[in-house]
């Protein structure tokens, strides 16, 4: 459905994963080296969120895994949200079949930072945007629900900052704004 929540409850959400990586190897054809595994446990939370890596994994079988997402488990269940889910998978797809910037870290929405995180960030936004065809972002984080319309560019809790003309490219930025004019 548009908003990313299903019908069929909370775990239908992650048929995302099937979803977006055929969607990714159809659209992009198929790479070799991208093999992606996701972490997700009842309980268990992650140190970074919700998010992607590009560190290799070897299983006891001996597959290995160029890409891991981490999903957590925890109270805020955010592996509900169709739209974490897909965003992951956005930083996925920009590492397979585009140059990932390796920025990281940190970054909270409505407050502007490097242009290399902004775009990593922003581009996973407008993939998630775009692949459940709905501008709106949403997820609960420590306990709080919150939603992100990047076309219309506002937050439900802050003020949307823009970037301005003379600050140059290295200004800082805010990674929705990024979402924004891709999905412009």
């Amino acid at each position: 459905n548009p908003e990313g929540a299903s019908p069929r409850g909370k775990w239908a959400d992650l048929d995302f994963l099937r979803y977006v990586y055929d969607a990714s190897v159809s659209f992009y054809g198929e790479r070799a080296n991208s093999p992606l595994v996701v972490w997700l446990d009842m309980g268990v939370e992650w140190s970074c969120g919700a998010c992607m890596g590009p560190w290799r994994y070897a299983d006891p079988g001996g597959v290995v895994y160029e890409r891991q997402i981490w999903l957590p488990g925890g109270p805020d269940e955010t592996y509900w949200s169709g739209a974490v889910v897909a965003h992951e998978l956005g930083h996925y797809v920009m590492a397979t079949y585009g140059v990932w910037p390796g920025e990281g870290g940190k970054h909270v929405f409505g407050v502007p930072s490097h242009p290399g995180l902004a775009w990593s960030e922003g581009f996973a936004t407008w993939f998630s945007a775009m692949v459940r065809q709905s501008p709106v972002y949403f997820d609960k984080q420590q306990g709080t629900f919150f939603w992100i319309d990047i076309a219309q560019r506002r937050y439900s809790q802050t003020t949307w900052k823009r970037p301005t003309a003379n600050g140059g490219l290295e200004q800082l930025i805010d990674e929705n704004e990024v979402a924004a004019m891709l999905l412009g």
